[in-house]
């Protein structure tokens, strides 16, 4: 009787000193020992909230199975990359848009494209419900032009033959073409971005193609000239058009506010490559240790758990500590406490920053900003991220507000 009321008091001290690790592992012990108590299911989706928010996947997984929460169970498999493991909790989902979309990404990240086509094509047939489902069809779509990316790559010039490859590559451009508009017709942001930027790599690499054909033997210098004019010239429309994909690129995502790697191979004309699966941004995971300036904070906090100028002091211990994600979670703790208090939310887009997750910074910026318009580090935030992308047209609306912004420099990203 003394022991579970102790285990469940522990967890409960250890979460207001935002002793999040220690709080989960109290919370775990006392469900697993009483699952049948009212306290148990609670305690344990706390318990796997903390875990999923420092990036203890693997953690979190075990607490949503034994909540029986299969959704959850699969998205931490995917933000583990654990494809294997994806591949089984994504069949425990049906025939469901999210169900059809993990099945495919488990096979297509385990090289089984042709086992993941037919999951692809099912998830982007779904109607999404709602933002993320609506990216998971999207990104489907996108992976299946993957398939005609790679036909289109492998074709390379045959000497003897070169009229006929480059018929042949100019079909599969084509076809890829037609793959990828499709992607952008679906109208979801980071992948309309995302096929821009291949519709003009693919360009780049077709006008290459055509400029670098061997000549053939037997011309005069009259006629090799005359040859290679003629080259350029067809090569040229493939350029022009590679330009204008990369522009509409950049226009689409400063009009969007589309903050992703693609957008840094578009303003590189092509020469930045972006990897699809690196774009993914999945957060670090939390450091088990903590840094030596929270002992203290947390010595204070026992006898003041609703000061949130402390959890703040504690927050900023893990960010210098480049322990980002506990930093946010110690805010959010803050954040329930005093919802207007604005600056909780500006702080995690800092850290979110530093965690190279430009989305999740924006999606806190504005958050920050729509509660507060004069929130200094979500003006500066803004502005860094518009610098950086260079959306200059956005840059002019914010950037005067954001230099006269009052802000405690030991929070700021190199950006700001």
């Amino acid at each position: 009787k003394y022991a579970k009321a102790v285990v469940s008091e522990m967890g409960k001290m250890a979460l207001v000193t935002a002793d999040f690790r220690r709080a989960a592992n109290y919370f775990e012990t006392y469900s697993q020992k009483y699952p049948l108590d009212n306290e148990s299911k609670n305690l344990m989706k706390s318990a796997a909230n903390m875990r999923e928010n420092m990036g203890d996947y693997d953690e979190a997984k075990k607490d949503y199975t034994f909540l029986g929460e299969r959704q959850k169970v699969a998205e931490m498999d995917y933000l583990a990359a654990n494809w294997a493991g994806l591949e089984r909790s994504a069949g425990q989902l049906g025939n469901t848009l999210e169900g059809n979309y993990y099945s495919g990404l488990a096979k297509y990240r385990r090289g089984d494209f042709n086992s993941a086509k037919p999951f692809f094509q099912q998830a982007a047939r779904q109607n999404g419900r709602g933002f993320n489902e609506q990216q998971m069809a999207a990104h489907s779509l996108f992976l299946l032009s993957a398939d005609a990316l790679r036909s289109f790559k492998r074709v390379q010039m045959q000497a003897g033959s070169e009229a006929q490859s480059i018929q042949i590559k100019n079909q599969q451009l084509a076809g890829l073409t037609s793959q990828l508009n499709t992607v952008i017709k679906f109208g979801n942001g980071k992948w309309t971005i995302a096929s821009l930027y291949a519709l003009g790599q693919s360009n780049v690499e077709f006008a290459s193609f055509i400029k670098n054909a061997p000549i053939p033997n037997g011309l005069s210098g009259a006629q090799v000239q005359q040859y290679k004019s003629a080259l350029s010239t067809q090569a040229k429309q493939y350029e022009v058009a590679a330009n204008n994909y990369f522009k509409q690129c950049v226009q689409n995502a400063e009009k969007f506010e589309v903050f992703t790697v693609f957008v840094k191979g578009c303003l590189s004309g092509g020469e930045v490559e972006v990897d699809e699966e690196k774009d993914s941004v999945r957060p670090p995971k939390a450091s088990s240790s903590s840094p030596t300036a929270a002992a203290q904070i947390r010595l204070k906090l026992y006898d003041d758990s609703r000061n949130t100028k402390l959890l703040q002091s504690l927050a900023l211990a893990h960010t210098k500590n480049r322990d980002y994600a506990m930093s946010n979670l110690i805010l959010s703790r803050a954040y329930e406490i005093n919802p207007k208090d604005s600056n909780l939310i500006s702080l995690q887009g800092v850290n979110y920053l530093h965690m190279n997750d430009f989305e999740s910074a924006k999606v806190a910026f504005d958050k920050a900003l729509k509660q507060n318009p004069s929130d200094g580090y979500a003006l500066k935030g803004r502005a860094a991220l518009y610098k950086q992308f260079k959306f200059s047209n956005k840059l002019k609306g914010v950037a005067a507000k954001a230099g006269r912004a009052s802000v405690a420099r030991e929070w700021l990203h190199p950006w700001m």
